[in-house]
């Protein structure tokens, strides 16, 4: 897959966890470890909205992140702030906890 692809794929995936954050923020229901009623809905719509809007392949690597960040004992509502970094020819994605600052990373 060339670099330009790759950038496209993640900076969709990064908006996608961006809008998953603020949806969640809104609606007043944190996405964190414990699931619910509320948290189950909230996911099912939001995957049904992005089906509508994202490729598979963007899907999957957002979900490929989620899991990601999981996988090191956080959640979406754990996330401060999630960016792409734009180097030119390459770039990063910079994730920022709130519990956990000293837990921020890097991923090139």
């Amino acid at each position: 897959m060339d670099n330009n692809k790759h950038k496209k794929l993640v900076s969709s995936a990064v908006s996608g966890i961006k809008t998953i954050m603020e949806v969640s923020n809104l609606a007043g229901i944190p996405l964190n470890k414990t699931l619910n009623a509320e948290s189950l809905k909230l996911w099912a719509d939001v995957i049904a909205a992005f089906s509508e809007c994202m490729s598979g392949e963007e899907m999957g690597v957002m979900f490929a992140l989620i899991i990601n960040l999981a996988n090191k004992g956080s959640t979406i509502s754990d996330i401060e702030k999630i960016c792409l970094i734009d180097l030119g020819e390459q770039f990063a994605m910079r994730v920022d906890l709130k519990i956990k600052p000293e837990d921020a990373t890097t991923i090139h």
